[in-house]
């Protein structure tokens, strides 16, 4: 459903679905693609949202899909808020996404001990279906290599983030 339609559709029920955050996440994204050249949006937004479509939690599966945006795009949250992005998806995206302190091993660390002690429970388990999603088995192609450098760091994201939703 183009993204127009599907808004007027939001607006009159007053909030928006996990198919209008999708279509969003399409626009903003554009042509971006992963490390292994699949469409981002089609592969890994959509894997995502659909791992936490078990909790049955609409900011969740919104947060989901544009978990990347503020990260990946020069899109505010501002923006996401005045495109019918629930206030509290915004808030969860803002939590999961990295400052300028957390990139490479170590600031990666601090990213998940962040996430971890925001306590926000969504915010935890949309980065661990983010985590677990990095973690899939991945065909041998090119860009894999790239992908298994990373497979500790993302295995140790996961344990922590266990252990945050542990308490």
């Amino acid at each position: 459903m183009p993204y127009l339609a599907a808004r007027l559709i939001r607006d009159s029920l007053g909030r928006m679905t996990p198919e209008e955050a999708l279509a969003l996440a399409r626009e903003l994204h554009g042509d971006q693609v992963d490390k292994l050249g699949e469409n981002y949006v089609d592969g890994h937004l959509t894997r995502v949202q659909a791992a936490v479509s078990s909790y049955d939690d609409s900011v969740l599966s919104v947060a989901a899909a544009l978990h990347d945006v503020l990260e990946d795009t020069k899109t505010k949250a501002e923006k996401l808020f005045s495109r019918g992005v629930p206030l509290e998806a915004v808030r969860v995206i803002g939590i999961v996404t990295k400052r300028y302190n957390e990139h490479g091993e170590e600031g990666y660390g601090l990213f998940i001990e962040r996430i971890i002690a925001s306590g926000n429970r969504n915010a935890i388990l949309l980065k661990l279906a983010d985590v677990n999603d990095h973690l899939r088995p991945i065909p041998d192609e090119p860009g894999a290599d790239v992908v298994a450098r990373l497979v500790p760091r993302y295995q140790l994201a996961q344990r922590k983030l266990l252990e945050g939703l542990r308490g």
